[in-house]
């Protein structure tokens, strides 16, 4: 088995090869930081409006097959 030097998997060198910075937006400060974070609040975000609407469209297809 190969293994991995710990000095291989440091993230903290700004020379380091690897997408550590840009994964966690410390490559571009602030406005990085705030764009990770919304775009990870995006996945629970489309899942809870896809509840809203697969709830609203059921609703509606059975509030169609009751007037008949």
């Amino acid at each position: 088995m190969c293994a991995i030097p710990a000095t291989a998997l440091r993230q903290d060198k700004p020379s380091s090869i690897g997408n550590g910075p840009l994964h966690s937006g410390k490559a571009f400060g602030w406005t990085g930081r705030i764009l990770v974070f919304l775009s990870g609040l995006a996945c629970p975000l489309l899942f809870v409006t896809g509840f809203i609407r697969w709830q609203q469209k059921r609703r509606a297809k059975q509030s169609l097959g009751n007037r008949f």
